[in-house]
């Protein structure tokens, strides 16, 4: 368990939600090279391997997950009512940047517990 939090501005976060996969990607402003630590089964954080500085998180099976639980693992505090209003949208795959919900294509292909998709 994380107990001191990074502070974070709300608007610097981007949240992307995967709906086929059920996968929420935070990450503070643009994404960019990282390492990844599992820091729960399925919850990850993404380091700058150049600055040590925590980029992101992804959080798998995001809808099943407990909120509050997840509220006390991650290292900055995330807005829920955001990334559930994403969760909840029709579109395979969106976006929240500046308060605005973007749909967006998969910029990557990847496979994730059996399944895969592409851009």
């Amino acid at each position: 368990m994380i107990v001191n939090k990074i502070r974070i501005p709300q608007d610097s976060l981007i949240y992307e939600y995967d709906k086929e996969n059920d996968i929420l990607d935070i990450f503070i402003e643009n994404k960019g090279p990282a390492v990844s630590d599992e820091l729960y089964y399925g919850v990850y954080s993404y380091i700058d391997p150049i600055t040590e500085t925590i980029i992101g998180v992804s959080i798998m099976n995001y809808t099943e997950r407990n909120k509050e639980y997840l509220r006390d693992i991650l290292p900055f505090d995330i807005n829920f009512n955001a990334a559930d209003q994403i969760a909840n949208v029709d579109d395979k795959i969106v976006k929240i940047v500046n308060k605005k919900v973007k749909k967006i294509k998969p910029h990557r292909a990847f496979s994730f517990a059996g399944k895969s998709t592409s851009a």
